[in-house]
């Protein structure tokens, strides 16, 4: 059971792929159809990144001449919104005869009203549900450190118990994560600060690296040289 309110079409018809073709099954075989049934609701609350509502084309042939026809996913969402995640899992699957046989187990529904409520499996409802919410979660935090990266000027945020201070150094940018005092220690205890230095120290390092590694095959060209010189 998998509820798509939300989810991105690839990386949604990619899980459902591996269920349908077994391969979270340790006694997974490609030759043989092992998969389970994947029942899918609130089909028409999908998402697409980028622009691909707009710029994604579905196409096929009538089998008549000139009868090459295309249209743009939003247009067909509009008629058909399970059609999207459809022909997405279908293309993820492997092109070989057992493809339709595992396309018969997807159930796809427009809402969150389904006829299989006694044979779906709660546990692996709920293990799909909770790594969706655990993902969009980290999505929104690195969305707001790459928010906060765009202002750098004494920004100071707060994400959980942790404080977040982005301040503008040379042509980097340092962040400091302070982190409050663990609740079994003393209350007089400094809390735990630390920080990350980005940009020209990084360089500067890596610049410190390469001369090194330069100097060394220098001298080791300077040392063959001598030797030759010797010899002849």
């Amino acid at each position: 059971m998998i509820d798509a309110r939300g989810c991105k079409v690839g990386l949604l018809a990619g899980q459902i792929a591996r269920i349908l073709t077994g391969k979270h099954k340790p006694t997974y075989t490609p030759a043989h159809n092992a998969g389970d049934y994947v029942v899918v609701t609130n089909a028409e609350k999908v998402v697409f990144s980028g622009e691909k509502w707009q710029q994604k084309l579905y196409r096929w042939h009538t089998g008549y001449p000139g009868g090459l026809k295309e249209v743009k996913a939003k247009d067909m969402f509009l008629k058909h919104p399970d059609s999207i995640l459809r022909k997405a899992v279908s293309g993820m699957l492997p092109k070989n005869k057992l493809r339709k046989v595992r396309m018969r187990k997807l159930r796809i529904y427009v809402g969150p009203e389904h006829p299989h409520e006694e044979q779906v499996c709660k546990g692996f409802h709920y293990r799909l549900r909770e790594s969706a919410a655990n993902k969009q979660e980290e999505t929104l935090t690195l969305e707001a450190i790459t928010e906060m990266a765009r202002d750098p000027s004494a920004y100071i945020t707060k994400l959980g118990d942790a404080v977040l201070t982005l301040t503008p150094h040379g042509s980097g940018t340092i962040l400091s994560v302070q982190e409050p005092p663990s609740s079994s220690g003393s209350s007089a205890e400094v809390p735990q600060q630390r920080t990350y230095q980005a940009g020209r120290a990084r360089r500067m390092r890596r610049m410190e690296r390469m001369r090194s590694l330069v100097g060394e095959v220098q001298a080791k060209e300077a040392k063959e040289k001598a030797k030759r010189e010797r010899l002849y």
